[in-house]
């Protein structure tokens, strides 16, 4: 019998040809892609590991750090680092995350981030409150894959500094933080505040903010200063070195108290301001003249070692209608002289007051000139000179221009003037001088 040994054909051959290599690449793809997939999930995890050792690094820094200062991109850079400060900010590049630390003598860098082919980052530090005496931080991370514009992997965090006198945050929307500059030694306090509160207490401020008589407790201008100042006490109570003095005037200023310090003694504070009542007339020389010694007589303490910083707030809600001094003489053979009171110490409220009591003399306002010019004196152009806050507790545009001609004589620049009105209260008044003062007790020189 014959059997037929016929081969495979050429389109059988072509078709098994095809087969396997349809077959061979669908295995390979899914190799391929099983491959991809791993390679994209350990990048993932690397990513992720690297995030969480920043996150963690700057989680350290920023709670335990006695000082941190946030870094705008354009200003971190290798040879713009200050000694005694260490650094965690992104390369220029954006391909690493890198830290600096002082050894003494030079920055050492250190890479947190390793750059990875085709990966780029952005880190951002922003406060997520202005006022100084907060101390909340936001920090966010985002790792990007060649250019995309949507980040392969996002971490976003809060954090709070426990340690540090204040997070300053150096970032503008314009030129963002991408690094936070920190030391971690003792708070050196070389700088104590003292602040003189000095508060008019006249008749007046029984009255409403628009002049007028009130027979709600809560209107009165006096029970609103005692609510605000309290505030006031207990945000300046929140740190170590600050000093207050409460400077109550009306006819006179007799009732001047000692500096002590706003932390240990804030019960005390406040009840003194509780203890402040609405009667007589408005002595704004003598409110200034005795919160001048009281800075005076503290600056000079034989046993103080370190450097003050001084700060005087005066509200008035009032023209000034009295002065401290004496008058001689009178009659047309005989000219009547005035002698002002600026030594230190109480008046003589029988004889050593000039004014009617009921309107501003010039008499009255020379005096206020007097006494804001020799404020003004007070080691001019040492760092030790008084800062001065003038608040105007009323809506009349005539006092206004008053205080702010007192103020501006005694130092105060335009800017830390206030005018009240309904849209600007005293606590918002209060707080913005809390956060100047507050910015300028920094007691470490922030990096470059």
């Amino acid at each position: 019998m014959h059997k037929n040994k016929r081969g495979l054909t050429l389109v059988e051959l072509i078709l098994a040809v095809t087969l396997l290599t349809t077959v061979l690449s669908l295995a390979f793809s899914m190799l391929l892609g099983s491959l991809r997939a791993q390679s994209t999930g350990f990048e993932e995890a690397s990513l992720q590991s690297s995030a969480r050792i920043v996150s963690e690094t700057v989680n350290q820094v920023v709670r335990y750090s006695s000082a941190v200062f946030t870094i705008p991109k354009s200003s971190f850079r290798e040879d713009n680092l200050t000694e005694g400060w260490d650094y965690i900010g992104l390369s220029a590049d954006q391909t690493e995350i890198v830290r600096y630390s002082y050894n003494g003598t030079s920055h050492n860098k250190e890479t947190l981030v390793e750059p990875q082919p085709g990966i780029t980052y952005t880190l951002r530090f922003q406060k997520e409150e202005p006022d100084n005496s907060n101390k909340v931080l936001r920090f966010i991370i985002e790792a990007f894959k060649g250019g995309a514009s949507q980040g392969r992997l996002a971490i976003e965090t809060q954090l709070e500094a426990l340690n540090s006198l204040q997070i300053i945050d150096r970032g503008t929307l314009a030129d963002a933080a991408t690094a936070v500059a920190y030391r971690d030694d003792s708070r050196p306090f070389a700088v104590v505040g003292t602040i003189a509160m000095v508060f008019d207490t006249s008749g007046s401020m029984k009255e409403d903010v628009d002049g007028d008589t009130t027979y709600q407790d809560s209107k009165e201008k006096i029970n609103i200063l005692k609510v605000e100042a309290d505030k006031l006490v207990d945000g300046f109570a929140k740190e170590d070195n600050l000093y207050i003095s409460l400077v109550p005037f009306a006819t006179s200023a007799n009732g001047t108290y000692n500096f002590v310090n706003a932390k240990s003694h804030a019960t005390q504070l406040k009840n003194q301001i509780d203890d402040m009542d609405a009667i007589g007339g408005t002595n704004t020389g003598d409110g200034m003249r005795r919160a001048y010694y009281a800075i005076k007589a503290y600056n000079e303490q034989p046993s103080l070692d370190v450097t003050p910083k001084n700060f005087m707030i005066i509200l008035v809600d009032g023209e000034t209608t009295y002065a401290s001094g004496t008058q001689s003489g009178g009659g047309w053979w005989n000219p009547v002289t005035y002698s002002y009171i600026t030594r230190d110490g109480n008046v003589n409220e029988n004889n050593e007051i000039l004014g009617t009591g009921n309107t501003t003399t010039t008499v009255v306002t020379n005096y206020d000139q007097m006494i804001a010019q020799t404020v003004n004196d007070y080691v001019s152009g040492t760092g030790n000179d008084i800062k001065v806050y003038a608040i105007s507790f009323s809506k009349s545009q005539t006092l206004f221009n008053h205080i702010r001609s007192v103020a501006i004589t005694a130092g105060a620049s335009s800017a830390n003037v206030y005018p009240y009105s309904d849209d600007r209260d005293l606590g918002a008044i209060f707080d913005a001088i809390r956060q100047d003062i507050l910015n300028d007790l920094w007691v470490v020189n922030g990096p470059a």
